[in-house]
């Protein structure tokens, strides 16, 4: 089952999906130079990751499970919503600032595509 997981405090509900602890999100959070943590999270369950979104400096860090890597990955200026599309596992992130949609593959965790909004 894929779960879509928004709220007003993204980074308690990452932790929670994936079995982390608060301090291993301010850890992410500290890693990309922001204390507030991220504003869009979405949570793959098929294959482990989540996805968040960090608006203000234009990227998304994918997490897989409570100890695995995190990737960054530059998406464009103001990324806010991400969508992940159950049946290929691919996550959206729209950004806001240049009008453009980044698609993500769940299993390269790349940047495949860039779509006008």
């Amino acid at each position: 089952m894929t779960r879509h997981t928004t709220s007003r405090r993204p980074a308690i509900a990452l932790a929670a999906l994936l079995g982390l602890t608060a301090a291993v999100i301010a850890q992410v959070g500290a890693e990309v130079g922001v204390t507030d943590g991220p504003k869009g999270v979405v949570v793959n369950t098929r294959n482990g990751k989540a996805y968040a979104a960090f608006p203000d400096l234009g990227i998304v860090k994918i997490v897989t499970g409570a100890a695995g890597p995190v990737v960054t990955l530059k998406t464009g200026a103001n990324v806010k919503n991400l969508t992940l599309d159950p049946r290929s596992g691919r996550v959206y992130a729209m950004n806001r600032g240049p009008g453009t949609i980044s698609v993500i593959d769940p299993d390269t965790d790349a940047i495949i595509d860039t779509l006008k909004a």
